[in-house]
């Protein structure tokens, strides 16, 4: 059977869950692959598995409304995640802030 050399989405991918709950927020964003120009906060982030294993990592994303559709195309065209979640927060139509959580995994 030949061999799949990994892309780099997915080495990186692989680094920040070999690194686990170590891995810094600067390495969980570049795994996300978001524009620096998008408006977000990395609220928290967790590994999923059972060490040393981990398997998954699960980001959750503050997004003010105004930037919500762009980040939810750029998260949803990624092919290492596998679930999104919205939260939005506040009432329409006031809605200020929206929490995305994304699951990455191995793609």
């Amino acid at each position: 059977m030949a061999s799949v050399d990994a892309t780099g989405s997915q080495k990186l991918l692989s680094t920040v869950l070999s690194k686990g709950s170590t891995a810094t927020a600067e390495e969980v964003k570049a795994a996300l692959a978001i524009p620096a120009t998008a408006d977000y906060k990395l609220i928290r982030w967790f590994p999923r598995g059972i060490p040393p294993v981990y398997q998954e990592l699960e980001a959750a994303l503050e997004v003010p409304q105004t930037s919500l559709p762009e980040l939810v195309s750029q998260l949803a065209a990624h092919p290492a995640i596998s679930n999104l979640n919205i939260l939005i927060r506040g009432i329409p139509p006031v809605v200020k802030v929206a929490e995305i959580s994304a699951v990455l995994g191995a793609a």
